[in-house]
This record gives structure tokens, sequence and C-alpha cells, in this order.
């Protein structure tokens, strides 16, 4: 029986791909640590702590996404 406090395969995938998406695009702006702390609301030290982890959970995922203006829409037409 799956533990309902433990995340399935689907969400680790969409928090990767979220995650790597963030990463994608704070590379293509050439955000620096302290502008992409700025956007969060963090301190510099956070931003770089946040960044630096391998694994997000999905909601962190989300959060980041949404407070940096990256469209999480999906076409479910495909």
């Amino acid at each position: 029986m799956a533990n309902i406090n433990e995340p399935v395969q689907k969400e680790i995938e969409v928090s990767s791909m979220l995650q790597d998406e963030v990463k994608r695009i704070i590379s293509a702006n050439n955000w620096n640590e302290e502008q992409v702390a700025e956007k969060l609301d963090l301190l510099p030290s956070g931003a770089e702590a946040l960044l630096c982890k391998k694994k997000w959970s999905i909601e962190t995922a989300f959060r980041v996404a949404y407070a940096l203006g990256i469209d999480m829409s999906i076409d479910v037409k495909k």
C-alpha cells in the first residue's frame, strides 16, 4: 500500500522537469543569485541553498516556477 506522504513517480517526474526548467530560465536570463533571491523573496543565501538542492518537492518546484513567472501550462491534447 502506498504511503500518502511519499511522492508518487509522476510527482517526482514533474518536480524534476520544473526544476530543470527553472534552472534553464535562470541561466537563459543570466540572473544572478541576488536577482533570483529578490524574485523569490529570499535572502541570497537562501536562494543559493535552494538552487544547490538536488531534488525539490513538487510544492517547492511549483512555488519557485510561479514566483519566477514561468508558464507551467501543459497541452492536454498531446
